[in-house]
């Protein structure tokens, strides 16, 4: 005899019977319950169903991203700079640029400022200075030097030119010829005046082409005129020194009529405006190199300026810091915790210390317009160790060649879209060519093909048959929708294109290999491209629709599409009738648990009964 627990129910197995009871009603249970294990059947059937169409569903949204990229007209338009020496020079593009190639020698590379000081001390707690320091980097307003004296707030400041200063103008009134041979003892000389002082000097014999020929001038003057060819492509004299004190005036030569100038040709300067904070404007009618200025600051306290020559108007951040204990350790402390602009070390020479000031950024408006003499009782004068400088390129050579400058080493105005990135200068010149962006048109079309490769290959797997193994039979089978997707793609990929110079993708290395997937030859669509760049993209995306990959995304979208779907809807189907299924079983259970609780009851007073008879049998000896 045992008992066990079914349950709320004690049932004795064998007590008067000899019977396993237990044992016939789980029996008769699993006859009952078979409806329900069909069900349950039926359920992981669905559940594994979906599974395939979702993941097919998945492989599909992906094909259906990857031809809307090679549907928009813009992804065609992209392009790719490449250099013929990349050791010297790289390119990025963007689709804005335009197709070529553009040959250029590095004169030299975008340099920092940093300036050193001229003595040196013999410990970094060396007291250096004292009060405070005024930080700077003007010089692209045209200042060389900027002081700020012990009045002078510290934090921030704003020094702004309001007005620019101008030289003396002298224009050609005929513009210079493409090319112009220079003659000496013909037509070599120029006189004019500057600040009512006559001279008369020398150009350089030589061919020049225009902007040859005005560099060869400012190289004659020594330092009286900048030259430049204007718009109209005539010569343009500014005198150096800026401001209405300043006035040049052409007076004669043998190379007027080289030159495209006239005798008598006058010009004066104009007066530039600046002011620090706000306050006071001053009027600067004198701007040349080591002139001086005063300027009051709206908040309080003056900075004397010194001038590098003519102000360009703009505005700049000056920060004015303490130097704590003046010493050498606290002024470079005071100077890195700034964020000026500048970096600041102590360099050691032999058994003592310099400080070395570095600007963050490159070219020629980097440089550092700190006091000279900002430490000049301990470190003596702060001089210049590199000079900041902008980039040069030189474009062509002879009469013609041309320069472009840039303040860092990645230039962006020397080709519209392009970006080159300078990396070594002084060798010979460097091609930057840019085409259509034939590898990156054929990567997004490797993706496509190999995603569409991928429904192929799952579609192939979930509709397949095998009659002597259940496990490799996709769950699938039968199902045209999915039946019909490796063939539907591999027609729209390579079905004709209608009004196609190129026909169809075999043109682009398109094919179809033996087991049904696609192949796709990379080299044979780059020489397409490189080819016929347009014409390969008429073939995937055209007016009419009927493109590739619009072919491509209007049959994945109708197979994956969330809303409407064919796979979409099956993935529905599938999940409700999953979902029918639970509430068949759910409704089953309860009746299941009523007739296991019935044949327990009976099989209990079934013994309950041969139990009690058995006793009336002993009690009557029999």
């Amino acid at each position: 005899m045992s008992i066990s627990s079914n349950g709320n129910s004690l049932v004795f197995n064998g007590l008067s019977s000899g019977i396993n009871t237990t044992a016939v009603i789980n029996a008769l249970m699993q006859v009952a319950a078979q409806p329900q294990q069909m069900l349950h059947a039926e359920q992981t059937v669905a559940t594994t169903q979906i599974t395939a169409y979702q993941a097919l569903n998945t492989a599909l949204q992906s094909v259906t991203s990857d031809a809307l990229l090679l549907t928009l007209p813009t992804g065609w338009k992209g392009t790719a700079a490449t250099s013929s020496d990349d050791t010297v020079a790289t390119a990025a593009s963007t689709s804005a640029a335009v197709g070529g190639a553009f040959t250029f020698s590095v004169g030299n590379l975008a340099t920092s400022s940093s300036l050193i000081s001229s003595a040196s001390v013999a410990s970094t707690s060396t007291t250096v200075t004292s009060g405070n320091l005024l930080l700077s980097q003007a010089s692209g307003l045209g200042f060389s030097g900027l002081a700020g004296d012990q009045v002078l707030a510290t934090g921030s400041h704003t020094l702004t030119v309001t007005t620019a200063t101008t030289g003396a103008n002298l224009t050609g009134t005929t513009a210079v010829a493409a090319s112009t041979t220079i003659t000496a003892g013909s037509n070599d000389s120029l006189a004019y005046t500057v600040d009512g002082v006559p001279k008369t000097v020398t150009i350089a014999p030589g061919t020049y082409g225009p902007t040859q020929l005005a560099a060869a001038v400012a190289a004659a003057s020594n330092g009286d005129f900048t030259a430049t060819i204007n718009g109209n492509g005539d010569l343009q004299l500014t005198t150096t020194a800026q401001g209405s004190a300043h006035s040049a005036s052409v007076t004669g030569g043998t190379a007027l009529a080289a030159l495209g100038l006239t005798g008598g040709t006058s010009g004066t300067g104009t007066d530039g405006a600046v002011n620090l904070d706000g306050g006071p404007s001053v009027t600067v009618s004198d701007a040349h190199a080591g002139a001086q200025l005063s300027l009051t600051s709206g908040t309080g306290g003056t900075v004397t300026a010194t001038l590098a020559g003519g102000l360009t108007a703009g505005a700049t951040t000056l920060s004015n810091v303490s130097t704590a204990s003046g010493s050498l350790s606290d002024v470079i402390a005071a100077i890195n915790g700034a964020n000026a602009g500048m970096t600041a070390t102590a360099v050691g020479v032999g058994n003592s210390y310099r400080l070395q000031l570095t600007s963050t950024t490159t070219g020629a408006a980097s440089s550092l317009t700190l006091s000279p003499t900002a430490f000049l009782g301990s470190l003596g004068t702060l001089t210049t160790l590199q000079a900041g400088q902008d980039a040069r390129l030189t474009v062509g050579s002879g009469p013609n060649a041309y320069q472009v400058t840039s303040p860092t080493n990645q230039v962006g105005n020397a080709l519209p879209g392009v970006t080159i990135n300078l990396l070594k200068a002084g060798t010979g010149p460097v091609t930057i060519s840019v085409g259509a962006d034939s590898s990156g048109m054929a990567a997004k079309v490797h993706n496509m093909i190999s995603d569409i490769n991928s429904v192929i290959t799952q579609a192939k797997a979930a509709t397949a048959f095998d009659p002597n193994n259940a496990v490799n039979t996709g769950p699938l089978l039968g199902d045209n929708t999915v039946e019909g997707l490796a063939s539907g793609l591999t027609q729209a990929v390579t079905g004709a294109v209608a009004g196609s110079g190129l026909g169809d993708a075999s043109a682009v290395g398109i094919t179809v290999n033996t087991d049904g997937t696609l192949a796709f030859d990379q080299d044979r669509f780059s020489a397409a491209m490189a080819a016929n760049p347009q014409g390969v993209a008429d073939l995937f995306q055209r007016l009419g629709g009927n493109g590739i990959a619009q072919q491509v995304r209007t049959f994945a979208d109708g197979m994956s599409n969330p809303t409407t779907g064919a796979i979409t809807a099956a993935i529905q189907g599938s999940q409700a009738t999953v979902a029918s299924l639970a509430d068949q079983i759910t409704a089953m259970q309860p009746l299941l648990d009523m007739q296991r609780q019935q044949l327990t009851l009976e099989f209990t007073q079934m013994e309950t009964a041969l139990s009690q008879l058995n006793a009336q049998k002993t009690a009557l000896g029999l």
